[in-house]
């Protein structure tokens, strides 16, 4: 079904091999992006904590001096280090309101030699909350460090970022500034259909009450549920489900935020729609392999 639009993720990393650099990976439990991580990096290390994450890049930078990679799930301000995609530990996460923790360690890396500290995950980079954090780091470790202002994916050991996106890089003598998290672009793959495993449906039917009920899960420490019926769960369906069809390129490097359970009376019988919402910015469907942009307001609207 996707076939057709292997341009569409253009921007692709090309080439990275990690041959002359070191390279340390998140093991938290996800989607399977940590492990496809490990496997497009060169003699990747692994790591389940801030302090395992730092001593690895320290191991290697003993023997070698080089660039270094960190990489895993992350957000606006923020990335895991063994939290995985829906996690949470002191010790298990790097961001920009929760600083301590993290600092003291990172600082351990000033003063070895390295040209600049990359971040592979989602968004990290992005908005106020990526120039602080970046910025913070530089200066705790004495060189630039940079990562994304999108969304990045991995898949068959090859990386993917999301088009328009870039790198936002801070250096220990000035706060960059601020690039905001890049937009999900609307590209209609087929418009006004619904795609399920085994058959379409089409928009209007969908308008006629096709959708019986949508049951949201708020993941991590929200432990929230509600559900929808109704003209509710139809208007959140046909706003989701059609418009900003795209292809999944790869597993998401961002936080599972929320799951979305939707169910569909067909014709003959009801069907279930399962999507995975990552940083409240994409609802995935892992197994058609296809995600859909979300909007800003996404969760006014649900009411979460």
């Amino acid at each position: 079904m996707l076939n057709d639009f292997d341009n569409f993720f253009a921007e692709q990393v090309a080439g990275i091999t990690g041959l002359d650099q070191h390279s340390t990976v998140s093991n938290g439990k996800d989607n399977g992006a940590n492990n496809c991580l490990a496997g497009a990096f060169h003699n990747a290390m692994r790591h389940g904590t801030t302090r395992k994450a730092v001593d690895n890049l320290k191991s290697r930078l003993a023997g070698k001096p080089a660039t270094i990679n960190i990489c895993g799930h992350g957000s606006p301000g923020m990335f895991e280090t063994g939290a995985g995609q829906n996690g949470w530990h002191w010790d298990k996460i790097v961001s920009d309101w929760y600083i301590d923790p993290w600092k003291t360690i990172f600082s351990e890396l000033n003063g070895k030699n390295f040209p600049i500290l990359n971040i592979y995950s989602c968004s990290t980079g992005a908005g106020n909350s990526g120039a602080d954090l970046l910025w913070e780091m530089a200066k705790t470790i004495g060189k630039p460090v940079r990562a994304r202002t999108g969304l990045t994916y991995c898949g068959g050991n090859r990386i993917t970022f999301q088009p328009g996106s870039t790198w936002q890089t801070a250096h220990p003598s000035a706060r960059p500034t601020p690039i905001p998290e890049t937009p999900h672009k609307i590209f209609f793959m087929k418009p006004n259909t619904i795609y399920l495993s085994d058959s379409e449906m089409n928009i209007s039917q969908v308008k006629a009450n096709n959708i019986v009920s949508l049951k949201v899960i708020a993941l991590g420490k929200l432990n929230q549920e509600i559900l929808l019926d109704g003209s509710s769960a139809t208007e959140v369906g046909a706003l989701i489900l059609n418009e900003s069809l795209q292809p999944l390129p790869g597993s998401v490097l961002g936080f599972a935020t929320m799951e979305l359970h939707f169910t569909i009376q067909s014709e003959k019988d009801q069907k279930k729609i399962k999507l995975l919402v990552f940083n409240d910015s994409i609802a995935v469907n892992e197994k058609e392999g296809i995600m859909y942009a979300l909007p800003r307001s996404f969760r006014m609207l649900i009411g979460i």
